[in-house]
């Protein structure tokens, strides 16, 4: 009776010291939550947006759930782990899961969301990752946020990926659809070239299941315009197209109007390259952008003029044109970059196009 008596004391006593550090783990969690969740005030879905102050407490409070995540992870995978790590670990992973699913409640209207949690979920999840970031990123696409351009293309990738060309295909069309739904009554949005870009090149790596060549032209055509439209944009706003409209030497551009000049050019250039165009149209991208001095300490590029072939006066080009842009020195030297490193993609192309 004695001995059954003790061992009953120990065993309850067991117990007693288990829930106590259960109690004490606990507090320590709760402490380390609570300035975080005091961040945020509103926890239900709203269609009025919510304060930047909110959305940085939101992801503050996932950067340090996904954190301990990411640590049970690896103490879990350590070759010495146990079934206590291991349990750590799927707790962690519950954790991360009901703070996404809460958040996605409060921020559905913000594609940011969407996206990191399908990135941590194909992180998180080994066997059925994928595929339960595929469906999330859909609902956010589709349902929530049909208008973000990054949640709609992440999400027509997810369906290529998965193999699923038509889901694709129609991934892009609502985005398109919806991105000119928003934007104003009778103007281009800016994001309509990235879709219409991406879009092409999606119809492009399909051209091997299609075999259908016209289609893949026709689908390169609206990007295409749209990629020329950008460079006569940015062209413009450099203050080229007034320098040339008013028949005197333009005033050299700006260093950033000179950054979006040749992120346009470099842009349709590749595109030309890729889709069809050829080296002679992605070439031609450049001419305009290189009537100008070449810079010193250049990579060589072959049929490139002389420095001293083309000095140029402050009133304007000495024996030629006036060019159409004045392009700082830094700029000149990357656009002449950027053209060989053009040519060097068209002679890698060259044998596979013969």
């Amino acid at each position: 009776g004695g001995a059954e008596k003790k061992g009953e004391a120990a065993r309850i006593g067991a117990l007693c010291l288990r829930a106590e550090a259960k109690s004490a783990a606990a507090t320590v969690e709760r402490a380390l939550r609570l300035p975080l969740e005091a961040q945020l005030r509103r926890q239900h879905f709203h269609w009025k947006a919510l304060e930047t102050q909110q959305l940085v407490g939101w992801h503050a409070y996932l950067d340090f759930e996904t954190g301990r995540h990411s640590a049970a992870a690896a103490a879990a995978a350590a070759p010495d782990a146990g079934a206590a790590e291991a349990a750590e670990a799927q707790l962690a992973t519950a954790r991360c899961e009901e703070l996404f699913r809460r958040c996605l409640v409060a921020c559905a209207s913000y594609g940011e969301f969407w996206l990191r949690f399908a990135h941590w979920l194909s992180q998180a999840r080994e066997a059925e990752g994928r595929t339960l970031a595929r469906a999330e990123l859909k609902r956010g696409a589709s349902v929530f946020c049909p208008s973000h351009v990054r949640l709609g293309l992440a999400h027509a990738l997810a369906e290529e990926g998965a193999g699923d060309a038509e889901g694709a295909a129609a991934a892009f069309n609502r985005l398109e659809s919806a991105s000119l739904a928003k934007a104003p009554k009778g103007k281009v949005p800016s994001s309509a070239l990235e879709v219409s870009f991406s879009r092409a090149n999606f119809e492009r790596r399909r051209l091997p299941v299609q075999g259908k060549k016209q289609d893949a032209a026709d689908s390169a055509a609206a990007p295409r315009a749209l990629l020329a439209a950008a460079l006569a944009r940015a062209l413009t706003a450099a203050g080229g197209a007034a320098g040339v409209a008013g028949g005197s030497s333009p005033a050299p551009a700006s260093e950033p109007a000179a950054a979006r000049v040749l992120a346009a050019a470099a842009k349709l250039a590749h595109f030309e390259l890729a889709h069809g165009g050829g080296a002679e149209r992605a070439r031609a991208v450049f001419d305009q952008l290189l009537r100008a001095p070449v810079p010193t300490a250049v990579v060589p590029v072959a049929g490139a003029p002389a420095a001293e072939a083309m000095a140029v006066e402050e009133g304007g080009k000495e024996g030629g044109e006036t060019p159409a842009l004045r392009l700082p020195r830094a700029a000149l030297r990357k656009a002449w970059l950027a053209l060989a490193h053009l040519e060097t993609l068209a002679a890698a192309a060259a044998p596979a196009l013969a």
